[in-house]
């Protein structure tokens, strides 16, 4: 949640305020926008930062293994970049702010399988 809202929230907020199409339109930003804005990225990267908790109890309860999650990394790899777009704003800074994280946190994740599999 701290990431989301100290890191991702505040090149969000810039890029979109700073975001012109042409000189005639002007940036309107309503205030429920702005909340829903920073809510979104504040609960996603919340959740999203779960990731080694919920790779653990995959592998606790044998849905999964560090062979299996090694086998599909560049499947996963994807899937992140994927997620990071639709839910950041449309900038690729944004994007690969909140994927670059996810990445090391799969492959945290790869070793957290591997000691509990090793640890039972």
């Amino acid at each position: 949640v701290l990431f989301g809202y100290f890191i991702i929230i505040p090149f969000s907020i810039n890029f979109l305020s700073n975001y012109i199409i042409s000189g005639s339109i002007e940036n309107n930003i309503h205030f429920i926008s702005f909340i829903k804005t920073v809510s979104t990225i504040i609960i996603t990267s919340g959740i999203l930062f779960q990731l080694p908790v919920f790779i653990y109890f995959l592998t606790k309860f044998n849905f999964v293994n560090s062979q299996q999650l090694k086998q599909y990394r560049r499947h996963a790899f994807v899937s992140i970049l994927l997620v990071a777009s639709v839910l950041t704003p449309p900038d690729i800074f944004s994007q690969i702010l909140i994927a670059v994280p996810i990445v090391i946190l799969y492959e945290f994740s790869i070793f957290i399988s591997f000691l509990t599999l090793r640890s039972e």
